[in-house]
């Protein structure tokens, strides 16, 4: 079972959401161009973006989504993420 402990620090959480839109952004991809080819809510990947992924889900499912928003944007996850 997951407990707070496990999730990250809301700083922690924009870090890795700056991080993604960086990413994004270099790409000159729109929130719907990942949301569309992830299947995911435009609105969600808003979310993680601004690091409020906890609004919508547990944090062992948001990193799942951090990771594939990554894996198709080719870009690396750090180690804990």
């Amino acid at each position: 079972m997951e407990t707070a402990e496990d999730s990250p620090s809301l700083g922690e959480r924009r870090r890795l959401g700056a991080f993604l839109r960086a990413g994004r952004d270099h790409q000159g991809l729109s929130l719907g161009d990942v949301a569309g080819q992830l299947k995911l809510r435009e609105s969600f990947v808003q979310a993680i973006e601004e690091g409020r992924g906890d609004e919508h889900m547990a944090w062992s499912y948001e990193r799942i989504h951090h990771r594939s928003i990554a894996a198709m944007l080719g870009i690396e996850m750090g180690e804990g993420s």
